[in-house]
């Protein structure tokens, strides 16, 4: 249940409100800039392989399950009401929750407030000492705007996807579609298939499953890539990721027509003008659809070395030209600089900021701070 006013204002009372003054810190300097809020000890435990989406109505950061390696995986939800202050909540949904995992994804669709839960692995030593999962999780009334926030399993009809962690996945709004692509099956093999489940939020029909078979050359199978959907040109697209410790990756691949609906799925390899980033795993993303700029953070190299760069590719989706790299030149207001990797995040497009929370940093297994990325498309 969520807290009335009441039991609100008593929690703000205590150590968890936690100050960013990012628009300040940016005013003050100009341009992109990194901040980073103090730990928190009454928030979500710290963690890697979570998923964290944005609610932009409610200003809200939601986020879901994870790992402490070698500790325990987590099952728990939580919000963060992100403008100015930290203040964090933990959530009491209906219903039966899901499993605790970690690895897997959460897209979600806005308009009705439903976060869609797919995968991810059960060990707590990495997913490939544990089982991976396939179930489908729904959490209804996200945002708790409409009533307490619920959790459904949903039983998608067609035939399932292998179980999978470390995937990527997108929504589409329109379509009501979710499109997963690859993983590892938590047996040390890698995966580079395409999925679609219709009606994903389950409203307005039975969800169901199908393989997508697309022409052209597949993507090399992977892990940990970063994902974005434009929902103007029908395409998905990924980056980077790894096939295991010898093989990282940094090229951009687009799946054209990814939901099926309105024609058959291609893959294209692109050929990004400018520098490209280093090959690289368990990087954030979010992605600026009105610009068609898809905004990289962090992530780790094939040497295990925590990443901290911020990289653009415009023209994304290749709708209006050929993509192109530039690194995004940021201002750190916090000494302790921004370098992680796998953390959850997503983009704000209401106030163009990159949120991520959590992820491991160099010597620190598993972190909780927020980071806020300020002017992240870098056309400011």
């Amino acid at each position: 249940m969520r807290p009335n006013a009441a039991a609100r204002s008593l929690l703000r009372a205590q150590p968890l409100r936690l100050l960013f003054g990012a628009a300040a810190f940016a005013t003050l300097l100009g341009g992109s800039l990194w901040a980073q809020s103090t730990i928190t000890t009454l928030g979500p435990g710290a963690r890697v392989q979570v998923t964290a989406i944005f609610d932009a109505a409610q200003r809200q950061l939601i986020v879901f399950g994870g790992q402490n390696p070698g500790i325990t995986n987590f099952n728990d939800t939580w919000e963060d009401r992100v403008d100015d202050e930290v203040y964090w909540t933990r959530l009491s949904p209906s219903g039966t929750a899901p499993a605790a995992r970690a690895g897997h994804t959460a897209v979600y669709d806005a308009a009705n407030s439903i976060m869609v839960v797919f995968g991810g692995g059960s060990g707590i030593n990495g997913a490939s000492s544990g089982a991976c999962l396939n179930d489908v999780w729904t959490l209804e009334n996200t945002n708790g705007v409409n009533g307490t926030p619920a959790w459904i399993r949903l039983a998608p009809s067609g035939t399932q996807p292998p179980a999978r962690a470390n995937h990527s996945a997108v929504y589409d709004p329109a379509t009501n579609s979710m499109v997963i692509f690859g993983g590892t099956d938590c047996n040390s093999n890698y995966l580079h298939d395409a999925w679609v489940l219709s009606n994903a939020n389950g409203l307005g029909g039975t969800p169901s499953w199908r393989e997508l078979f697309p022409s052209g050359s597949l993507p090399p199978a992977r892990e940990f890539a970063s994902a974005f959907y434009d929902s103007s040109s029908g395409r998905m697209g990924i980056f980077g990721g790894d096939a295991g410790s010898s093989v990282y990756m940094n090229d951009v691949w687009l799946l054209n027509n990814a939901t099926g609906v309105s024609g058959s799925p291609s893959w294209a390899q692109q050929s990004p003008t400018g520098t490209l980033p280093t090959p690289r795993s368990g990087q954030v993303a979010g992605f600026d659809a009105a610009n068609n700029r898809f905004i990289v953070f962090g992530g780790a190299n094939q040497s295990g070395t925590i990443l901290g760069e911020t990289w653009i590719l415009a023209d994304a989706s290749a709708s209006s030209g050929v993509p192109a790299w530039s690194l995004l030149a940021v201002s750190v207001s916090n000494a302790q600089g921004t370098a992680r990797a796998n953390q959850g995040g997503d983009y704000d497009a209401s106030q163009d900021k990159l949120w991520t929370w959590g992820g491991r940093l160099k010597g620190v297994a598993a972190d909780d701070h927020i980071f806020v990325l300020s002017d992240a498309n870098g056309l400011q």
